[in-house]
């Protein structure tokens, strides 16, 4: 998975257990603050709502038919650029999966998917963690990542980055200035890091899970969760009457934001 994770950091970054079947963890869904006392006065009852999520495990699965006819004609470096293709293929969509992955169809309208981050940011319940901005200025711009700074609990706040794809990243946030004219965006010289620069002293990481348009501001670590069921393997099947060879990719994941307080997303709506 070494590729993969650099290629959607996001994947990388987020909590991971490898527990066999069904695995439940604690969300975080709200408390109350501690307050300070004098010795007369009783302590007073707080508030913690805890809720659970339950992470059972969805299939991953990509398969590749060749020829024999079709390996026998084919260069010795054939068969291993089908392996890297099927890696890749499998890559995208873990990277699809923990921003965008729908969950559990309650119709079976689509197969059983991780719930993205994306895809909790956007519930009703959770509009205060979404800044959406149409047609922003520069200004208007700069201000929207402040708010969404100030959406993040605290506690999450330490460890907390931007995810977005390089279209975005170079077309609608690189070129944005404050009013002294500096870029709110400053390149990381280490080419080696995932860190592609920062904006509020917070490490961008380019992720071509993130759709167009969309910014994700998040702890991954503390604020997602992955459990994995089984890793990615890759297999060969022969049919020997069809004189075909299937190369299967198979893993078994499952994904959950623990708390929305640890995210915030920015959606840029651009017309005309």
């Amino acid at each position: 998975l070494d590729d993969v994770e650099k290629a959607f950091p996001y994947y990388a970054d987020v909590a991971k257990t490898f527990v066999t079947g069904a695995v439940t963890y604690l969300k975080d869904t709200g408390s109350s603050d501690a307050k300070w006392y004098d010795e007369a006065t009783a302590t007073e009852d707080g508030t913690q709502s805890i809720g659970t999520i339950t992470l059972y495990g969805c299939e991953l699965a990509r398969s590749i038919t060749v020829s024999w006819k079709l390996k026998a004609m084919s260069v010795s470096e054939f068969i291993p650029y089908i392996r890297a293709k099927l890696s890749s293929k499998m890559g995208q969509a873990l990277g699809y999966g923990v921003f965008n992955g729908r969950g559990i169809s309650s119709d079976s309208s689509w197969k059983p998917e991780p719930v993205g981050v994306i895809t909790e940011l956007l519930k009703s319940e959770n509009a205060s963690q979404v800044i959406e901005l149409t047609n922003p200025t520069a200004e208007q711009l700069i201000a929207g990542f402040a708010r969404a700074n100030a959406a993040i609990e605290p506690y999450y706040e330490d460890g907390s980055a931007y995810y977005v794809n390089s279209k975005t990243l170079w077309s609608r946030i690189a070129p944005i200035c404050d009013s002294t004219g500096r870029p709110i965006f400053t390149v990381n010289s280490d080419v080696q890091s995932s860190i592609v620069g920062y904006i509020f002293g917070k490490p961008v990481k380019r992720d071509s899970g993130v759709p167009d348009d969309k910014i994700v501001l998040s702890n991954a670590k503390e604020g997602y969760m992955v459990n994995v069921n089984q890793q990615i393997t890759l297999s060969q099947q022969d049919d020997n009457k069809a004189r075909t060879t299937d190369y299967n990719a198979y893993g078994i994941f499952d994904g959950c934001p623990v708390s929305a307080k640890a995210h915030a997303l920015i959606k840029l709506t651009y017309t005309g």
